[in-house]
């Protein structure tokens, strides 16, 4: 994408423009996302190891069984935890990347994961918050569950690419937002699809093949194949979303703030000035 295409887009734009910038930047964005699924793949075959090894010493010695039950527990606990903040991080990651080719830019998988260090725990605060919000809102009734996920869909969008607070973050989103609501909504609506289609195809067949076999332990082998089958429907699927939703807050601060024009001036005073750093995007 051009670095002087920077317009007020539809949503159909948007989209389009979403699966275009996957397409060109297949390895890159799948890259970002794989580094981290990597990692919690690794844990997920090693905790379904350890749980194997483990039953094989209950079998023999009948008084493990509790303190097998409290390692599991304990290696589901804290393998939950590395996930959570892998994905915080490969999010992060992604909407510098997204937003450096947005602008023209050639980022790196390594260039785009440099600036969330300096932003990770505040990262990861705003999206636990974010996730509780929008948790509390689908506990009680759906629909203040929906609004509270459209109202709330640009935080890391905000958090990343500009110099706001996990509470800025949240009511810039919630004022970007106004107006767009549906068009979030849908978004959010076609990636679940997406990654439906994506997990029927990669990795209900696996499942389906176990149950038919109706073994009494599922083979190592298989169990393998199963969360591998996983980790590359995470990774093919993971991207679009935040892809879209970063498309859609420049989209949103084009139509609201006019950032084509803040872009182009600032774009213009840069050779007048060749020791300044590039254009901020906030």
């Amino acid at each position: 994408m051009a670095a002087t295409d920077i317009r007020p887009m539809s949503l159909g734009e948007v989209l389009d423009r979403t699966f275009s910038l996957y397409k060109n930047n297949f390895l890159l964005l799948t890259g970002i996302l794989a580094v981290p699924m990597l990692i919690k793949f690794v844990f997920a075959v090693g905790i379904e190891w350890y749980q194997r090894a483990s039953l094989a010493g209950v079998a023999a010695r009948p008084g493990a069984r509790s303190q097998f039950f409290v390692g599991v527990i304990l290696a589901s606990i804290g393998a939950g935890l590395i996930d959570f903040v892998l994905r915080s991080a490969s999010q992060g990651g992604t909407i510098i990347a997204v937003s450096e080719i947005y602008l023209g830019r050639k980022p790196t998988v390594a260039g785009s994961y440099r600036p969330v260090m300096q932003k990770l725990w505040s990262l990861i605060g705003l999206i636990l918050l974010t996730a509780l919000m929008c948790g509390a809102g689908f506990v009680f009734l759906i629909i203040p569950g929906i609004l509270l996920l459209v109202k709330t869909a640009m935080t890391t969008n905000v958090l990343m690419l500009e110099d706001e607070t996990v509470g800025g973050s949240i009511s810039r989103s919630w004022d970007l937002t106004k107006e767009f609501g549906l068009q979030i909504f849908l978004i959010f609506v076609l990636v679940f699809v997406i990654g439906m289609v994506v997990s029927a195809v990669l990795v209900t067949p696996i499942t389906v093949a176990i149950g038919i076999m109706k073994l009494k332990t599922v083979p190592m082998w298989m169990a393998v194949l199963q969360h591998l089958a996983t980790f590359l429907a995470e990774v093919l699927v993971g991207p679009i979303g935040t892809i879209a939703m970063c498309l859609m807050y420049y989209n949103l601060r084009v139509r609201k703030e006019a950032f084509d024009l803040q872009h182009l001036m600032t774009s213009l005073e840069l050779p007048a000035n060749p020791a300044s750093n590039a254009p901020s995007v906030a």
